[in-house]
């Protein structure tokens, strides 16, 4: 998993090939300029919601909807080109809550009416009393960790013949790090679950592909081990005491 932070980008727990990383790296970096230039603002915010725009929506949301699509249809009011082209034509000082409440009232009363996940009462009414659903009512890192862990494993694992320039060694030595300390390991989830969407896209497309080429180190993974006690016995330790 390629993860960007500023101007790094960052092979986390060494999960690629590091020398197939670093061979593309350019290229990634490439690829991040074009979209710099291709929507040049004049000042940082406008860059920034661009950026958020493109790599948030792009590199993450779009496939969770495309998996979910798959079942049911699905769309996704605020990424209609209409919709956020007219927010950035907005100044930002008019851009709050009531455009987005009288949004939601133009396509459906029933949409206004449920309540929000974040306060429990419907949007843009204060004077609700809150409903009794917990803030985190999807529980997402308890399902990876608990309900999907063997189930991700078995996935991977079970495909990872097809898996080019992918350290299994890793992979495996992360999820089972997973399992003996569950806490503060959000980025690590995304992981996993990552490899599943990759492994599925493997086996979609697998036809279509290079012959695959097996990567295997046990030094990196050894790493990736020690890199996750650190950062989530820190994690746990900056919780408690600061």
């Amino acid at each position: 998993m390629i993860l960007y932070k500023g101007s790094k980008l960052n092979n986390k727990v060494g999960l690629l090939n590091p020398k197939v990383f670093k061979k593309y790296l350019a290229l990634f970096l490439e690829d991040i300029d074009k979209y710099c230039n291709t929507f040049k603002k004049e000042k940082a915010y406008q860059e920034n919601e661009i950026d958020k725009q493109l790599h948030y929506v792009r590199r993450m949301l779009n496939p969770c909807m495309e998996v979910i699509n798959d079942k049911t249809p699905l769309f996704q009011i605020f990424t209609s080109p209409k919709v956020f082209a007219y927010m950035r034509s907005l100044v930002v000082s008019v851009r709050n809550d009531k455009v987005c409440y009288y949004m939601l009232k133009k396509f459906s009363n029933k949409i206004s009416e449920v309540s929000w996940a974040r306060t429990g009462k419907r949007f843009m009414h204060d004077e609700d009393l809150p409903d009794q659903h917990k803030k985190k009512h999807h529980n997402y890192t308890d399902i990876v960790q608990f309900e999907l862990h063997d189930k991700i494993s078995s996935c991977v694992d079970a495909n990872k013949a097809y898996l080019s320039y992918v350290n299994i060694d890793a992979f495996k030595m992360i999820m089972r790090e997973i399992k003996r300390f569950s806490k503060h390991n959000f980025d690590y989830l995304e992981l996993v679950c990552w490899m599943v969407s990759y492994t599925k896209f493997v086996k979609t497309y697998k036809d279509e592909l290079e012959t695959p080429v097996p990567f295997s180190s046990k030094s990196l993974a050894l790493k990736a081990k020690l890199e996750y006690q650190i950062l989530t016995k820190g994690r746990e330790f900056k919780a408690c005491y600061l």
